[in-house]
């Protein structure tokens, strides 16, 4: 005799009770199923709305206390959230596995994948993605733009009244200065028309950004007899007012249009010179000096050169000269692999050390120069002096110094090496030691 499997089973006699009891008996156990699945994912999304709440209230403080420091911007903000959440929503469509010729198929390596539209559930554990993208984002932007660890930044000088977010260093102005003196302007030789409207481009640009302009003319060129001059303005200090670091670049041009040699300088000094007096975060006194007359005249050569900032040291009363701390040429910055950190060795190399210390993250390695550009009269009056310069196969005193031959990336480095220098590592202690 075989018994019966169940009581619905082949061998039971046909019964509508049995059918009608066996099916009130899967209707209820779907339902108790479904119900608990609903319950699941309830307690799942509510986990995950919590954990996202979290998420959203750390990175809003975070971002304020940053905003208030002034380690970011709103624009770095702003720019990190954008950039982190179309990372991360691009990611939002699953893919799964497929055949060639399924609908919505496409090849990705040895596989065909198709997009599936995830769980509302998975979308909200995908937001809280966002979000940590966005702190770590923040958090490497602190880390590359904020203060080194133990150096002593407790000194720091902070405008409390000023509640703006930090400037950075903007290529994009740089881009323009840049292209008017080597293209609008072009070949600025030195005592002539060129290089007169240049400085004026220079002295307007500055009087723009709220500086107050002196010239210091005329200035003899003796081997062609021509004179030129140059272009000054200051910022103050915030704690160390009567110490005076110069930051010069020169403006004229040799061979060609000057793009790299020396556009590119006076166009990171000027940007330098609005982003320092917009965040009001350095030390010392900074003197912007746009030298005239640095390249050797047409079929000249000996010494005949530097004839600008020659004539600026030359001029410096005793107390003056006591006042300036250190110099720093910058000079070619735009084209070229190797970024140097040149001194002639013939003053306190100290500042050259500091730059050395704080710019090896951004590439910057010594190298010993005859005196090659306008740091030299400086070093000669045994100043502390640095000239920052990018080399290695750029076209210079040439038709090809051109905007075509600027690399950007190396005039943005320079720019935001000068910036962080000033803003973050020259503290008053280090500025006590020059």
């Amino acid at each position: 005799m075989t018994e019966p499997e169940n009581q619905t089973g082949k061998n039971m006699p046909y019964s509508p009770f049995f059918e009608d009891n066996s099916s009130r008996v899967e209707s209820r156990r779907a339902i108790f199923s479904d119900q608990r699945r609903k319950a699941r994912v309830r307690r799942k999304a509510l986990v995950s709305l919590l954990i996202l709440a979290f998420l959203a209230l750390l990175i809003s403080g975070t971002i304020v206390f940053l905003l208030e420091r002034g380690a970011v911007g709103i624009p770095d903000v702003v720019g990190m959230s954008f950039s982190s959440a179309k990372r991360t929503l691009e990611e939002l469509h699953l893919k799964v596995k497929a055949s060639p010729g399924d609908e919505g198929s496409e090849r990705t390596g040895r596989f065909y994948v198709v997009k599936q539209t995830p769980s509302p559930g998975r979308k909200v554990k995908r937001g809280a993605l966002v979000i940590l993208h966005l702190l770590n984002a923040v958090a490497e932007n602190t880390k590359n733009r904020g203060p080194e660890k133990g150096k002593g930044n407790s000194s720091r000088r902070e405008n409390p009244g000023v509640s703006k977010p930090r400037q950075y260093f903007d290529i994009n102005k740089a881009v323009k200065h840049v292209t008017y003196l080597a293209s609008t302007i072009g070949y600025r030789e030195q005592g002539t028309p060129a290089e007169e409207r240049a400085a004026e481009y220079i002295a307007t640009e500055l009087r723009n950004l709220g500086y107050t302009v002196e010239f210091q003319a005329p200035i003899p060129i003796p081997a062609t007899g021509k004179v030129t001059r140059n272009v000054i303005a200051e910022l103050k200090g915030t704690q160390r007012k009567e110490r005076v670091i110069v930051v010069g670049a020169h403006i004229d041009s040799k061979g060609g249009p000057g793009a790299n040699d020396n556009a590119t300088g006076c166009a990171a000094v000027l940007e330098l010179a609005r982003v320092l007096k917009e965040n009001m975060r350095h030390v010392p006194t900074i003197r912007f000096v746009f030298f005239g007359a640095e390249e050797f005249p047409s079929g000249v050569g000996g010494d005949n050169h530097h004839f600008g900032s020659r004539y600026y040291v030359k001029t410096l009363s005793d107390s003056e000269r006591g006042k300036i701390a250190g110099m720093v040429s910058v000079d070619m910055v735009g084209a070229g692999a190797n970024f140097y950190a040149n001194s002639m060795g013939i003053s306190k190399q100290i500042l050259r050390d500091y730059f050395l210390e704080f710019g090896g993250k951004f590439g910057l390695v010594p190298r010993k120069d005859p005196g090659w550009s306008d740091h030299e009269p400086f070093e000669k009056a045994r100043i502390p002096s640095v000239w920052i310069e990018f080399t290695g196969g750029n076209p210079y005193h040439s038709p090809e110094d051109n905007i075509l031959s600027v690399n950007w990336s190396n005039v943005s480095k320079a720019g935001s090496l000068l910036q962080d220098f000033f803003e973050y590592y020259l503290t008053p202690e280090r500025v006590d030691a020059l």
